[in-house]
Formats: C-alpha cells, sequence, structure tokens
C-alpha cells in the first residue's frame, strides 16, 4: 500500500536513487495567476509545473474546474514523465489544496502509486532541502506510440448510452469503470 503523505526528507533520500519518483509541483491559487512564476522563482529539483487550470481541469463550463477528460489528462501526464511504472509525489505551496485534486485525479485515472508531500513546497524550505530555479527543464514530448494506459491505466466510466462519461459535480454517483484503455 502507498502512504497518502510523504515526509519532505523521504522525497529527498527518493530523488537520490536510480529510481527517483516524478514530482508534480501544482502551485495555484484561486483567483490568481498560474502558478508557473512560483515555480520559476524556486521548486524541489526535477519537478514538473502541473497547470491546475490548463491541466488538471477542462475548460470551465459546468463549473469553475471541471473534470478533464482522460485523453486530456493522460496526454498532460504523459508530457511530465508520469508512467505506470513510476511514482508520484504531488506539492502545491503547503496547504495541500491543489495537490490533493493531482493525487485525486491520477488516482481515479487509474495511477495508485501516488503521494502527497507532507507540508507542500513549505515544508520542503523550511528543511532547508536544495531548490531548483527556472522553467520546467525536461519535459517529456507527447509521443504517439504511448497509449494512455501507458500513463497510468486509466479507466473510462461508461454512461450507459455507449458512450464515455466523466462526471463531477452532478446528481448521483459516478458510473463504474468498464473497461481500462
Amino acid at each position: 500500500m502507498v502512504s497518502l503523505l510523504l515526509d519532505c526528507h523521504e522525497l529527498a533520500a527518493r530523488l537520490a536513487t536510480h529510481e527517483p519518483p516524478v514530482v508534480l509541483d501544482v502551485r495555484w491559487t484561486l483567483g490568481g495567476p498560474s502558478g508557473d512564476g512560483d515555480f520559476r522563482s524556486g521548486h524541489i529539483p526535477g519537478a514538473h509545473f502541473v497547470d491546475l487550470d490548463r491541466e488538471l481541469s477542462a475548460p470551465p463550463g459546468l463549473g469553475r474546474h471541471p473534470l478533464p477528460d482522460a485523453a486530456s489528462f493522460a496526454a498532460a501526464m504523459r508530457r511530465h514523465g508520469v508512467d505506470h511504472a513510476r511514482r508520484v509525489v504531488v506539492y502545491d505551496a503547503a496547504t495541500g489544496t491543489s495537490a490533493a485534486r493531482a493525487w485525486w485525479l491520477l488516482r481515479y485515472f487509474g495511477h495508485s502509486n501516488v503521494a502527497l508531500l507532507d507540508g507542500g513546497f513549505a515544508a520542503w524550505t523550511a528543511a532547508d532541502l536544495p531548490v531548483e530555479e527556472g522553467a520546467d527543464s525536461d519535459p517529456i514530448a507527447l509521443r504517439s506510440s504511448h497509449s494512455i494506459a501507458a500513463v497510468c491505466g486509466i479507466a473510462i466510466a461508461c454512461d450507459g448510452s455507449g458512450g464515455m462519461s466523466l462526471r463531477l459535480g452532478m446528481a448521483g454517483p459516478l458510473p463504474p469503470p468498464c473497461y481500462r484503455l
């Protein structure tokens, strides 16, 4: 079983191994600018910036941040190096609010090996651990040969009419996943 929370010292130790986790920076503020500026000012070494508004949400419609469709989410995660075999650690500034969305989406779409950084970037810097500056240095290019399943074994829910359904915030529970891509 994967622990929900990962301590910053444990993450630092895992980053030094031959199989480091994928680290996703999901800093974001409601009504504020993208967290990309914060990311460029300093982030955990090797982390990839994930834009909550563009990569963890569909365009606004029924709600401010509707659930992204499976293919869009898989493509975004693939760009950041996420695949079914690697552990993922997500963090935000400190509260865990936006990191929890990334954690939940990864779990919802079938990637069970994901954890939240306990205390977020604030805990990392308070522990005086190393910080990198600058843009995302190694985004993974999209490759048409990768299937959605290569990212996280994404499960698609059937809506009963033969189509796919990924609804959030509507009456009633989501239908169960009916097949894996």
